[in-house]
């Protein structure tokens, strides 16, 4: 074994990030054939080549390193957009004068896809329509606190921050 005795071939992982044709003419689809040689070994050795140079590098300047789990981009985007959509829908029942759903509207968004200020507003605005003032007030100043997230929702701070106001006043 070439590699030494720190490889361990139960712990590689091989990955591709695109390929159309591999190492030339075996593609599923005809036209990718037409411009490659078709299969040639000499290219295939060249790969397989490049890719043990590779990884004797990367033994070479192997380092401890740590692992993370974070959500993709795509999973923020999705709750962000999520979160908008409920919110305004809660908005749309308030204004019908439904303040229950709206408050659950709310509270799903809270609850599941995490705070926002904007949110927090329109869950307000709903406690009050349900004769909830206490709890209003206490959302607002929850609201006004908070900082919005950093990517998704649309957030206006001067716009949120003066409609705050005129929902405090209303208390």
């Amino acid at each position: 074994n070439f590699l030494g005795p720190a490889f361990d071939p139960e712990r590689l992982v091989l990955t591709c990030t695109h390929t159309h044709s591999g190492p030339g003419g075996c593609a599923q689809e005809g036209l990718y054939n037409l411009v490659t040689p078709g299969y040639v070994p000499e290219h295939v050795d060249a790969i397989i080549e490049a890719t043990c140079d590779a990884l004797l590098a990367a033994l070479d300047s192997a380092q401890p390193g740590r692992l993370l789990l974070a959500a993709p981009a795509a999973e923020l985007q999705r709750q962000a957009v999520a979160a908008e959509v409920l919110t305004a829908a809660a908005q749309g029942w308030l204004a019908a004068g439904h303040a229950a759903p709206a408050r659950t509207a709310c509270r799903r968004v809270l609850d599941e896809l995490g705070s926002h200020p904007a949110t927090r507003l329109v869950h307000a605005q709903a406690l009050l329509a349900a004769g909830s003032a206490a709890e209003a007030g206490a959302e607002i100043a929850r609201a006004l606190a908070e900082s919005p997230p950093q990517s998704g929702f649309h957030y206006d701070r001067a716009g949120f921050e003066a409609a705050a106001r005129q929902l405090l006043r209303r208390l």
